[in-house]
This record gives C-alpha cells, sequence and structure tokens, in this order.
C-alpha cells in the first residue's frame, strides 16, 4: 500500500480551510469534507454541531469577572493563539499556536466548559500541535465538543470516556491506531470525525454508539469493517471510508438503510453484497460524486451501475437471478 500520510496535511473528509491568520479571531469550527462539500451542504447532510460563529474575546485576560467565576477557572496567559468564545450557557474555549506545546492545566478545570477546541488552525500555526491530551480531560464532565484535529497525538486516555455529555469529537489528522477503553460509554456522540490516521479497521466500540449519525474514517488503512457495525442501523445517516484498503464488505452493512451518504471511493472492492440494493436512501443516484464508489475494480456490478444508485444494483442482481434460474 502506497503511503498516504504526509507531514500536514486537510484530508478529503476533514474541513474547509480558513484564510485568517493565527491571530484573528475564531469564528469558524472548521470540520468537513473538502471534497464535495457544496454536495454534502445542499443534501442537508448532518455534518456537525458547530458553535454558530460569535464575538470572541481577544485574550483571556479580557473575561468578565461573572464569567471566570462561571467557568470555575481559566488561564491567564494572553499569548497569540488563546480565545474564549461565549455564547449563552454554551463557552467554548480555544487554543492555537506555540500554547498548544505547554498546555497549562487551567484549562481542565474550566467545569463548565462545553466546547474545546485544541487545534491548529492556519498554515502559520503547524509548527506547534498537541504532543499528549492530559487525563485531566475527564474532569471537563460537561464538555459537549471536543476537537483535537490536526495535531501529533498517538493515543486518547481513557478518562475521555468519562465525558458523557460529548456529541461532537474531531480526531482527525493525527496518529491514532485504537480508541480509548470504555469508548462505547459515549453514548451522546453522534458526529465522530477520525479521517487521516492509522485504524486498520473500525473500531467496535465505535459500533455501539446508539446516538451516532456521522462517521468519518477516510483516508486510513481500514481493511475490516466488524459485524458490529449494524449496531449503527436506526441512526446512522453519514458514513465515510474513502480512501482505504476494503476489499469487500460485510453482507450487515445492507442493515444500514439509514444511511444516506456513503463514501466508498478509493478502496480495492470487486464486489458489492447481494442486498447493497436495499440502502434506498443513498443519494449515489441523485448526487454521483467520484467520492462515492470510483476508483474501485469492481466487477459485479460493473462500476457504471453502480454509479447510478441502489435502485439500478438492485435491478442488476435481481437480473442475474433471473438468468441464474
Amino acid at each position: 500500500m502506497a503511503s498516504r500520510k504526509h507531514a500536514f496535511r486537510f484530508s478529503a473528509a476533514d474541513r474547509v480551510q480558513d484564510s485568517r491568520s493565527c491571530s484573528e479571531p475564531f469564528t469558524q469550527m472548521r470540520i468537513l469534507p473538502s471534497v464535495a462539500l457544496s454536495d454534502l451542504s445542499r443534501r442537508g447532510s448532518r455534518i456537525s454541531s458547530r458553535v454558530p460563529p460569535v464575538n470572541p474575546w481577544r485574550s483571556s485576560t479580557a473575561i468578565s469577572h461573572d464569567y471566570v467565576s462561571s467557568l470555575k477557572s481559566v488561564p491567564t496567559s494572553s499569548k497569540r493563539g488563546t480565545r474564549i468564545l461565549t455564547k449563552m450557557e454554551r463557552p467554548t474555549f480555544k487554543m492555537a499556536g506555540s500554547e498548544l506545546n505547554e498546555l497549562p492545566n487551567t484549562v481542565f478545570k474550566m467545569e463548565n466548559l462545553e466546547n474545546l477546541v485544541l487545534s491548529p488552525d492556519e498554515n502559520s500555526c503547524l509548527h506547534s500541535k498537541l504532543q499528549y491530551l492530559p487525563k485531566e480531560v475527564g474532569n471537563l464532565l460537561n464538555l459537549r465538543q471536543l476537537v483535537l484535529d490536526t495535531n501529533e497525538l498517538e493515543e486518547i486516555p481513557n478518562q475521555l470516556a468519562d465525558l458523557k455529555h460529548l456529541d461532537t469529537l474531531t480526531l482527525s489528522n493525527n496518529h491514532l491506531a485504537a480508541l480509548p477503553e470504555g469508548f462505547s460509554k459515549l453514548t451522546k456522540l453522534h458526529s465522530l470525525h477520525l479521517a487521516n490516521n492509522r485504524f486498520t479497521a473500525i473500531p467496535v466500540g465505535v459500533c455501539h454508539l446508539e446516538n451516532l449519525t456521522f462517521l468519518d474514517l477516510s483516508d486510513n488503512a481500514i481493511q475490516v469493517i466488524p459485524e458490529e457495525i449494524c449496531l449503527l442501523a436506526d441512526k446512522l445517516s453519514t458514513l465515510i471510508l474513502y480512501i482505504n484498503d476494503l476489499e469487500e464488505l460485510p453482507d450487515c452493512i445492507c442493515d444500514l438503510q439509514t444511511l444516506t451518504t456513503l463514501w466508498l471511493g478509493k478502496n480495492r472492492l470487486r464486489r458489492l453484497p447481494r442486498r447493497f440494493g436495499e440502502l434506498e436512501n443513498l443519494d449515489w443516484g441523485e448526487y454521483p460524486s467520484d467520492t462515492n464508489i470510483n476508483d474501485n475494480p469492481l466487477t459485479t456490478p460493473p462500476l457504471e451501475v453502480c454509479r447510478k444508485g441502489a435502485v439500478a444494483i438492485r435491478n442488476f442482481f435481481s437480473k442475474n437471478d433471473r438468468t441464474a434460474d
């Protein structure tokens, strides 16, 4: 397999590049695909639950006394890259730039924090990345959104599983090959971003996230989809497996009938499961895209049939069955 890893890159299914410099206010979370992004937006796919743009404080030293009290504790540094954003009861803290090299412990004492962003967001900041995530992250029991993409993380502490209110987790562009013990306890998680890491299989723990609607595992080295994937059948609407090493799909993937978006492009698939046509909500026919199924050595059905969507695939297998009879 040709190496896909680079010193840095925005993966095919990760986030929209922002044009501001590191010193300017953070007003937009960048979470989803640059490839066919307009298509996903038009289709209404649930991409993330990002906090709407707000007017941020320029540094943590500018926070009012009342707000400091509500957070219990905040960093006192005003170095470039630190931002506190406020919106009603959804306090958000963002840190980028050199402070990622020496993350202050006070970050993990913000007891009421709901959104935490620790990610370099501009080319000028990319020399400063988070090397590890302290176990104290488990103290942020009210956290709902955690963004840790584009760092140098090789593992995530088990204490992450204590964040029972977490609904969005972004870990794309790191060096992860596994998820922490107890990950399946994050039952409120609905959006999980794991693009451009080192996974060789979809972690079984992910399959137990009963409220998951969005899963991005693009640009890994995935060869195996576990049978437990069917446990996501009730709510999963977007599954991105673009750029992996899949040679076959388990039949149980056909149980994910809530899927509207499924990206299987740039794998090694030669055939699709016979029941694949049951995925009637797939948008392949309505919104054709190279990311859907292109760049696979498909023979059953042929690629030109697959591009037309679930109905064409179902008709192909039905015709073959009649011929066999």
